[in-house]
């Protein structure tokens, strides 16, 4: 029984890691694109703005102010 216990504290903390590391690769992308000058949204750019990426797997545009 208690083997059934380690063995399910063990796939807990695996879990977590995994989750904790997408947290992380989400930061990464949005400050890629704030590092280029850009802001993510979840609509198209407004009017004076440029898309010049993706935010969030592709589920938000990263846009700029056009130059």
């Amino acid at each position: 029984m208690m083997k059934f216990f380690y063995l399910l504290l063990v796939l807990l903390f695996g879990v977590f890691l995994a989750t904790t590391a997408n947290g992380q690769r989400a930061t990464r992308y949005v400050n890629h694109c704030l590092q280029k000058g850009g802001t993510c949204r979840y609509d198209d750019c407004e009017a004076g703005e440029e898309q010049i990426g993706t935010c969030y797997r592709q589920t938000m545009v990263c846009c700029r102010d056009e130059e």
